[in-house]
């Protein structure tokens, strides 16, 4: 499962889109919300193919990014949840996120598919 979310105005603002009228104003690409895939262990979008992680062969992962999943396997396999928090927080404070940008991926990290319980099969 994928999970889709829709771009906020603050990530055009973060991606450089200074030039954009402020949201109280008609500007129709900030009414277009246009989707934008996550990482399923850490958060990180995956709308650039390049940060995307690969498969076994070779081909880009779908659901992973290259920081978290290589070659078929997640580069760290024994990492806990905790541990995915930590760094995620971490590497975010240091781009100079708005708090708000990081509690909303904080909370998004436990429901991502790497942290969910795997169900036994009977």
């Amino acid at each position: 499962m994928l999970i889709i979310f829709p771009r906020l105005w603050t990530d055009y603002f973060y991606m450089g889109f200074k030039n954009l009228s402020p949201p109280n104003t008609f500007n129709t690409k900030l009414f277009y919300m246009e989707p934008q895939i996550f990482c399923q262990s850490c958060t990180l979008p995956l709308d650039n193919v390049d940060d995307r992680g690969t498969e076994k062969d070779g081909t880009k992962s779908e659901m992973y990014c290259k920081y978290c999943y290589q070659n078929g396997a997640f580069t760290d396999p024994d990492m806990t949840l905790d541990q995915m928090m930590d760094i995620a927080d971490t590497e975010m404070k240091k781009q100079q996120l708005p708090e708000n940008i990081i509690r909303q991926s904080m909370d998004m990290l436990p429901r991502l598919k790497r942290w969910q319980p795997v169900s036994a099969e009977v």
